[in-house]
C-alpha cells in the first residue's frame, strides 16, 4: 500500500475506534461502573501493544494500540470515583500477564536477539483476552451492543491492511479482528435470544398462571419456569386485568 494511503487508512482506524468508544466513555461519566480493574489492564496491554510495535516501526498498529490505550484509559478516569474496584482471580491473572509483558517488552528492547519484540506483544494480548472474556458473557445475556464492537473489527482490518513492521506490526490487529467480530456476533446472538426471552413471557391468565401473586411464568423449551430463576425479570402483574406487565 503506498505510503500515503498507509497513513490515511490508518488515521480512519483510529478514528473508529475512538468513535466507537465515545458511548461507553459518555455512560461512565453519567454513572455507569466500570469494573476498574479489568479496564486498567486493557489500558496497560495496549499501552504495551503501542510501545512494541512503535520499536518495530509498526505504526498503522501503534496507532490502532494507541488510541484503544487512550479511550481505556479515559474510562478508567471517568469512572475512577465510582467505578467497581473489587478484584476477582481473574483480574489477579491479567494483572500478572500484563506486568510480565512489560518486562518482556523492556528486555526486548535491551536485546530484540535475546528476546523478539512480537513475544512481548503476545503476552499483551493474552492479558487482553482474558480481561475480554467476562464481555462474552454480557454479550450472551443480551447486555452489549454490536455496533462498537463491530466498528473496532472493521478499525483493526484496515490496520492489517496498512500493516508493516513485520510479525509485530499484525498480532494485535489481528488480534483485534478475530475477538471483536466474535464478540460482534455474540452481541447480536444474545439481543435476539433475550428479545424472544420477552416475547416468550405468557399472560398470566394462560394455564401456566403463577400460584405465587406478581410473577408470571415463561415457557422454556417444553415446560413452564418461574422468570425468576430464568435470566429474564421477573415481571410485575396488574391484578385488575392479570396481565404481566414488561416494567422499563
Amino acid at each position: 500500500m503506498p505510503p500515503v494511503l498507509a497513513a490515511a487508512v490508518t488515521v480512519v482506524a483510529a478514528a473508529l475506534v475512538i468513535h466507537g468508544s465515545t458511548g461507553y466513555i459518555r455512560d461512565v461519566a453519567a454513572g455507569a461502573e466500570p469494573r476498574l480493574a479489568t479496564w486498567v489492564v486493557f489500558t496497560v496491554a495496549m499501552g504495551e501493544g503501542t510501545v512494541a510495535a512503535a520499536i518495530k516501526g509498526a505504526w498503522p498498529s501503534a496507532t490502532l494500540t494507541l488510541a484503544g490505550a487512550v479511550t481505556c484509559a479515559a474510562i478508567v478516569a471517568a469512572g475512577w470515583r465510582h467505578g467497581r474496584r473489587d478484584i476477582k482471580r481473574l483480574d489477579r491473572v491479567c494483572a500478572a500477564l500484563a506486568l510480565a509483558g512489560v518486562g518482556l517488552l523492556a528486555a526486548a528492547d535491551v536485546d530484540p536477539r535475546l528476546l523478539p519484540v512480537a513475544v512481548a506483544i503476545a503476552v499483551s494480548v493474552g492479558a487482553d483476552g482474558l480481561a475480554f472474556a467476562p464481555t462474552f458473557a454480557n454479550g450472551w445475556r443480551g447486555a452489549e451492543p454490536w455496533r462498537p464492537f463491530a466498528q473496532f473489527g472493521l478499525a483493526a482490518a484496515l490496520t492489517l491492511a496498512a500493516a508493516g513492521g513485520g510479525l509485530a506490526g499484525v498480532i494485535y490487529p489481528g488480534y483485534e479482528v478475530v475477538i471483536n467480530a466474535a464478540m460482534a456476533a455474540v452481541a447480536v446472538l444474545g439481543s435476539r435470544r433475550a428479545q424472544r426471552a420477552r416475547h416468550q413471557v405468557v399472560n398470566c391468565r394462560s394455564p401456566f398462571r403463577s400460584t405465587q401473586p406478581g410473577t408470571c411464568l415463561v415457557r422454556l423449551g417444553r415446560s413452564p419456569v418461574r422468570l425468576g430463576r430464568s435470566p429474564v425479570r421477573a415481571c410485575p402483574v396488574d391484578h385488575e386485568t392479570g396481565a404481566g406487565a414488561r416494567s422499563g
